[in-house]
């Protein structure tokens, strides 16, 4: 059998990336290495409003964001309090996909977008909102929360998907998404990057498998649908 080189398209891409990651960390500001060592005083000495607005870590994220991601809700708390929180900082998005409920209801305290997705500069392209964000990492409450804030149950990310179709595995936690979703009266015709819906994920289900769960919380709420 010959020998084949396979050869990765994306590798200088990748080492360009790696390289520009340990520039940025190397002039990052210190309240960064602050917030990963669990030394939160020091964050909190380190956090002017000027920092917490204006410093950036190696991918872009603010102090609010790295306190966020690190699990260090008091730190968000004081940070929030002292004016870390910005428009457009995606820090609503990153409490919802790190499934963090009490960061979530801090921010949406303090008046953040519930529709604001991550800022394009995140390592995440996609643009999903925060909700969409709950659905897809199958966070209940976070779910719930968001729409109580008033989410758009149908906003879009850039590949088109919307939160009701995160459910279409048929997981015990995605019906229970879909069913909170479903009260909020979700677009069920609206399709995704592959052309498909809820409707057909759900008729294919009770089709292929013998699973009913999704047909019937579609036909729950929405008892004229077509499954045909």
């Amino acid at each position: 059998m010959p020998f084949v080189l396979l050869k990765d398209p994306y590798r200088w891409g990748k080492i360009g990336y790696r390289l520009r990651e340990r520039f940025r960390r190397i002039f990052r500001h210190t309240i960064f290495t602050a917030i990963e060592s669990g030394t939160d005083e020091e964050a909190l000495r380190l956090s002017s409003q000027r920092v917490l607005v204006r410093a950036r870590d190696e991918w872009g994220g603010s102090p609010l964001v790295a306190a966020i991601n690190k699990r260090r809700p008091m730190l968000v708390r004081e940070f929030i309090r002292r004016g870390g929180m910005r428009p457009g900082d995606g820090s609503l998005a990153h409490a919802s996909m790190a499934g963090d409920l009490a960061v979530v209801r801090m921010l949406l305290a303090a008046n953040k977008d519930p529709n604001e997705p991550l800022p394009p500069a995140d390592t995440h392209d996609n643009r999903y909102t925060p909700l969409t964000w709950a659905a897809n990492r199958r966070f209940v409450p976070i779910v719930q929360a968001l729409l109580e804030a008033g989410a758009d149950v149908n906003g879009v990310g850039a590949d088109g998907t919307t939160a009701i179709m995160c459910t279409f595995k048929a997981e015990p936690a995605d019906l229970e998404v879909l069913d909170v979703l479903c009260r909020y009266k979700a677009d069920v015709i609206v399709t995704d990057w592959r052309g498909r819906n809820i409707i057909h994920e759900a008729r294919d289900r009770a089709r292929c498998s013998g699973k009913l769960e999704m047909r019937k919380i579609l036909e729950n709420y929405y008892p004229d649908i077509n499954f045909d």
